[in-house]
């Protein structure tokens, strides 16, 4: 932020307490890049401040007989503002880093951002704030006018120039006894679509991902935006995408059907082939375990009583089969799920995943599941019994 000057500071000078205090903030940020320690910030002329302004004086023009003083028009405050608002000046002092997700923002006391290669307004607000959509706070500064920076006919972000966050700014300049340039009026709520936009160039140009993985994230993120931090939400979901085999099977299918045969090898090993109960019991267990852990069910589910009665008929062989199945199959598909998604964050992105890939709807899900392993049976009797069979939904 460019200084500007009512009266001379420093030794002899007009010393306007809150041009003082200015004056200090700016040595201070320059001594940072020369490792010398700080000056008081008080408001206030004396031996220390008029040092440090010598100091400063003989460093950058090599005066053998410094004078102490910045004045108005003076060659020391030009230098001065040379460095404060130069684009390397970033790179040489020490700043506030802002980390989210794969995201690193660099920021001045003042809320200087000097914009780097490859940078955008909503990369600063997830990185600062974790919400792509709050990029009304960047604003450019000119002297005492303030103009939005994603503002019609605003412009695009110039590579090494400075714009500012504004609650940052004004956190300073308060601090600073400085007046405050009044913030524009904000820009009217940004449309569902183009915040999709936005989250789309996020997973595109920030994390990498594309194609229908981006989309398929892109809907996720947008849906639950509405119910949290919308950013930490990506953050978790892509942490997911990456670590997980079975979010890919997820996001690539291209009917929702494949998300259960997606896991199907990974849990079904027959310990009998050949018996039709037990293929049963294990490929309805798989669907009704996927709907039972997406609805947050911390455990298992029994055989319903309906399945208990259709089984009533069998021989003690054939139905210790089918119970043997179900239950093997479900312990596995928890234990496979809980495995993939390792903490409670992961595993609530990913059970709002599944479920809103049926309209958050079991009554949904379970058919869609069931048919999914219509083509595991032979023609004939044993794939017309499994058809019948999707009108037994998960129970209540």
């Amino acid at each position: 932020m460019e200084i500007k000057l009512s009266g001379s500071v420093g030794a002899g000078g007009v010393n306007k307490g809150t041009e003082v205090r200015a004056i200090q903030v700016a040595l201070n940020r320059w001594r940072a890049t020369q490792t010398m320690p700080a000056i008081g910030v008080d408001g206030s002329i004396g031996g220390e401040s008029i040092g440090a302004i010598k100091h400063f004086q003989k460093t950058q023009f090599g005066w053998t007989d410094p004078d102490g003083r910045i004045d108005p028009q003076g060659n020391s405050l030009k230098n001065l503002n040379a460095f404060l608002t130069g684009p390397t000046r970033r790179l040489l002092e020490p700043v506030r880093k802002f980390r989210r997700g794969v995201l690193t923002i660099e920021m001045g006391d003042d809320g200087e951002i000097v914009v780097r290669p490859g940078d955008w307004p909503s990369r600063y607000a997830i990185a600062i704030y974790g919400n792509p959509f709050k990029f009304d706070t960047f604003v450019r500064i000119d002297g005492e006018v303030l103009t939005p920076v994603v503002r019609p006919h605003a412009g695009p972000l110039r590579i090494g120039e400075s714009i500012y966050d504004y609650e940052q700014y004004l956190r300073f300049m308060e601090k600073t006894n400085q007046p405050v340039p009044k913030k524009p009026t904000p820009a009217p709520p940004l449309p569902k679509t183009q915040q999709e936009k936005i989250i789309e160039r996020v997973l595109q140009e920030d994390y990498n991902i594309k194609g229908e993985e981006a989309k398929f994230i892109g809907n996720v993120v947008t849906y639950l935006g509405y119910l949290g931090n919308a950013i930490d939400i990506v953050d978790a979901t892509v942490a997911i995408f990456v670590e997980s085999a079975l979010l890919e099977t997820i996001a690539t299918v291209a009917a929702p059907i494949g998300i259960f045969v997606g896991i199907a090898d990974a849990c079904i090993t027959f310990v009998n082939v050949s018996n039709t109960h037990a293929r049963f019991a294990a490929y309805r267990g798989l669907v009704y375990a996927e709907v039972s852990w997406a609805l947050g069910h911390l455990s298992p589910p029994s055989m319903s009583p309906l399945l208990r009665r259709n089984m009533s008929g069998l021989s003690d062989y054939d139905r210790n089969m089918a119970n043997a199945e179900w239950s093997r199959v479900t312990a596995a598909v928890y234990a496979r799920l809980n495995t993939e998604f390792n903490t409670d964050q992961k595993r609530k992105v990913a059970r709002q995943a599944l479920m809103q890939r049926f309209d958050n709807s079991p009554q949904k899900m379970c058919p869609a599941g069931l048919e999914a392993f219509e083509n595991k049976f032979d023609f004939g009797a044993q794939r017309d019994t499994w058809k019948l069979g999707y009108r037994d939904l998960y129970p209540n």
